[in-house]
């Protein structure tokens, strides 16, 4: 069985399209998005209130080879550096 990754990235929801655009012309085999998340983080809590929800998070999911993790990260870091946002990876095993 080859290593795999799992990436999780939480970003604005504005910022959802960007990243899955990036994912597609990476050519990785898929994500999963989870639209309106909320939490607390550095930039205080996000839970959709005020503007018509406009403070919402996303989540992606993105389960890939190791070389594929290291290249969307890569691709990805100045998106989260520019609009915030977090990525995190982790050893995976697919059953």
């Amino acid at each position: 069985m080859s290593p795999l990754k799992k990436i999780e990235i939480i970003v604005e929801d504005v910022q959802i399209q960007h990243i899955t655009q990036v994912v597609d012309e990476l050519n990785l085999p898929g994500y999963t998005v989870v639209s309106d998340v909320s939490g607390r983080g550095t930039r205080g809590l996000k839970d959709g209130q005020g503007l018509d929800g406009t403070y919402l998070n996303g989540y992606i999911i993105v389960i890939c080879s190791v070389k594929q993790a290291e290249e969307l990260i890569k691709n990805i870091k100045p998106i989260l550096e520019k609009y915030s946002g977090i990525c995190v990876s982790s050893d995976v095993e697919q059953i």
